[in-house]
């Protein structure tokens, strides 16, 4: 395989990696769907960062030692079934799971993909080449961002998965209150 063509689908696996729909419709989702509030939603996404970092280091390792192919692909397996897992649940439980599963994922992927980006540059001999390729690496994750964002924002407005016109906690507030 040529160095071009395995550079062009690093360039397509970081596109697909950062083309997050979630990101615009996390408030919606935990309030409206999950039920949560504002504290439960920090909560949960404070374990996932807390996940992230706890991670990072021993899966690096991992990744370093065995396979950074490996690597990405449990880490794609991870991060799709976190958000698998998000889609069919509303117990706060299994959420918390998710966001743990989620990171796990990301911190499989995080760094492996540039990491043999610049194996491959090496083995062609580019080496000249990397600062180059890496701002496109960066530019095709930042697209996939640009477009997820507004994306998922048009989909949350669009109605196609009806959210209560009230969060759950407002709902409950209003029970009380009767």
């Amino acid at each position: 395989m040529s160095y071009k063509r395995n550079v062009g689908l690093l360039y397509l696996f970081n596109f697909l990696k950062n083309l997050h729909f979630f990101g615009a419709l996390a408030v919606p989702f935990y309030l409206h769907r999950a039920g949560l509030d504002y504290k439960g939603m920090f909560i949960l996404e404070a374990v996932f960062s807390f996940c992230i970092i706890l991670f990072e280091i021993p899966i690096g390792i991992v990744a370093n030692r065995y396979s950074r192919k490996y690597s990405l692909f449990f880490g794609s397996v991870f991060f799709a079934s976190g958000f698998f897992i998000f889609g069919f649940t509303t117990s706060y439980l299994l959420l918390l799971m998710a966001e743990i599963i989620c990171a796990c994922g990301m911190s499989l992927l995080n760094g492996a993909d540039r990491t043999i980006l610049f194996e491959i540059l090496q083995n062609a001999q580019q080496e000249k080449k990397a600062p180059v390729v890496a701002a496109r690496f960066d530019a095709f994750g930042n697209a996939g961002m640009f477009i997820a964002f507004p994306a998922g924002t048009l989909f949350d407005g669009s109605g196609v998965v009806p959210y209560r016109t009230e969060p759950h906690w407002a709902l409950c507030s209003q029970q009380r209150l009767s």
